[in-house]
């Protein structure tokens, strides 16, 4: 699937208003790391905007903390996959004042109410917390819990999958992207389930194309933490189309 390219450099994204967030995909050797920048929706723009300004992969912490700085992204907006490896990622979200993101099968999650009674339903967590040193002959010896958000994997794909797909374009990549970004985004298809016996509705799954698809599990991430930050209004998949395959 082609991934819209654009020209743009840093004068054509805007300061005023926008939040950068920078998401982080831990490897064995190192990390893949993503930076976009994005915008409240607004009137003109409903679903909100941003911008790619970051995709590749760094070899350690120490130039994530570099690339956080030069890019002015807060510690809150900075999160970190820890699904495979909990504990040693979840000491170095600590130590860095970092959140984790954690994906999930489940659909969605209850969310307090204003009214006291009923429940919201969202495609991401409360904030979970987690003893970094759980299982461990040191767990419950210190008093540092890791701070992190379970986010429903498939609901998640669909929202980056709306949001690449909406006309005029709002979800903005440079054409100077590096090339494994388009691979990793591409890492993914949707494709037809047979109906659902006891709801009678066809459904449809996000299925493995090959597994090279860490940037696309930062472009998850980071839409989890932008819609925390109110940055997305999630445009509607019929509006926008399915990748179906």
């Amino acid at each position: 699937e082609e991934v819209k390219l654009e020209v743009f450099g840093s004068e054509h994204v805007p300061k005023d208003g926008s939040i950068p967030i920078m998401a982080i995909d831990w490897q064995q050797r190192g990390y893949w790391v993503l930076i976009r920048r994005g915008i409240a929706p607004s009137p003109e723009k409903p679903y909100g905007e941003s911008w790619l300004l970051f995709a590749d992969f760094v070899d350690t912490i120490e130039e994530i903390v570099e690339l956080q700085k030069d890019y002015g992204v807060a510690g809150e907006n900075v999160t970190m996959d820890m699904a495979k490896h909990p504990n040693k990622v979840g000491r170095l979200i600590i130590e860095n004042d970092w959140r984790g993101i954690w994906g999930s099968d489940t659909r969605h999650f209850d969310h307090p109410h204003p009214d006291g009674r009923t429940k919201i339903k969202r495609p991401y967590s409360v904030t979970q917390f987690r003893d970094p040193m759980l299982g461990t002959r040191w767990e419950s010896r210190t008093f540092k819990r890791v701070r992190y958000t379970l986010f429903a994997k498939q609901g998640i794909m669909d929202t980056v999958n709306a949001l690449r797909h909406t006309e005029p374009s709002i979800w903005h990549v440079s054409s100077n992207v590096n090339p494994k970004y388009i691979e990793h985004l591409n890492s993914r298809r949707k494709r037809q389930l047979e109906k659902n016996k006891r709801t009678g509705r066809v459904e449809f799954v996000w299925y493995e194309v090959h597994q090279r698809n860490h940037l696309l599990d930062c472009e998850c991430h980071w839409t989890v933490r932008a819609m925390q930050l109110g940055l997305i209004a999630p445009p509607p998949e019929s509006e926008v189309g399915m990748i179906v395959g």
